[in-house]
């Protein structure tokens, strides 16, 4: 069994709890009423990982 990585790096500053993201609006996550820009270097990653979540 392999296990998921529940964590995703959106910028070089943030990594965030893939259970706790709520959407996903102009290369952005919604965390709650926070919003964090992901990063274009991470964002094909993370949205890959949210489709396997």
């Amino acid at each position: 069994m392999r296990a998921i990585a529940y964590f995703a790096c959106l910028h070089r500053s943030f990594i965030v709890n893939l259970c706790h993201v709520q959407a996903i609006e102009d290369n952005a996550v919604l965390i709650g009423k926070k919003r964090i820009a992901i990063s274009q270097t991470y964002l094909r990653d993370v949205l890959q990982r949210l489709n396997k979540f």
